[in-house]
């Protein structure tokens, strides 16, 4: 809580029923990587012309490994006091295509092969994070 402001901070996570050492599914994975595919101008330069996209998108991802979706929503709340979720894929939807799944395991994997061998990637274009 701000005092200065008399405002509170909320978490507002995608639901996603993750998996059981990503508090996100493959599914909404594929969703943030079309996603970031597909804008332009994005004042943090990950969009569709960003050199490094694909390694910074994998790094978010990365960034809760090892944390089931219970522990993850847990966590926020103990830290915050709520959470508040917001749909990202439709309940209905056509299971992820074997292709596109198999596509992003294997860049989970390739990310985590080069982070155990380089550690961080240090970008000759750093991000601008806007605050």
């Amino acid at each position: 809580m701000s005092r200065r402001t008399r405002t509170s901070a909320v978490p507002v996570v995608p639901d996603s029923e993750g998996t059981e050492t990503n508090p996100f599914s493959l599914d909404a994975l594929a969703v943030f990587v079309f996603r970031v595919l597909h804008r332009v101008n994005h004042p943090g330069n990950l969009d569709k012309n960003s050199q490094n996209a694909g390694y910074v998108l994998l790094m978010f991802y990365n960034l809760y490994d090892g944390k089931s979706r219970k522990e993850f929503d847990s966590e926020l709340i103990e830290r915050f006091g709520s959470l508040v979720k917001m749909p990202l894929l439709k309940p209905d939807r056509s299971p992820l295509p074997d292709s596109v799944k198999s596509t992003l395991e294997e860049g989970i994997n390739l990310f985590k092969l080069h982070q155990r061998r380089h550690g961080r990637l240090v970008s000759v274009f750093p991000l601008r994070m806007s605050v």
